[in-house]
């Protein structure tokens, strides 16, 4: 399939946040527009410390209530937040 280009008029403060909010999304322009075109939602993840931190608590607090708590396996759970962690790549 080929790509065709068009051409679209914006005002400088609309380029301006298609400009944001397409690095926000950390995509393209052209991603994000056709993203946004075809109804596909744009997610967007703010990669923050604070999250991670977070999340690393979360773990810590998982890995006490299994230690406290025997017959509870919270593994499942834990291997979920390996998970979000390593989207962050920590």
């Amino acid at each position: 399939m080929q790509i065709q280009p068009i051409s679209v008029r914006l005002t400088e403060d609309e380029l301006l946040r298609l400009d944001f909010e397409a690095k926000k999304a950390n995509l393209s322009r052209s991603e994000y527009i056709r993203k946004n075109l075809f109804n596909n939602a744009v997610q967007i993840v703010y990669m923050g410390e604070e999250f991670y931190q977070s999340l690393r608590a979360i773990d810590w607090a998982i890995k006490e209530v299994e230690r406290n708590t025997p017959k509870v396996d919270c593994s499942k759970i834990r291997e979920e937040v390996v998970k979000a962690c390593q989207l962050f790549n920590y």
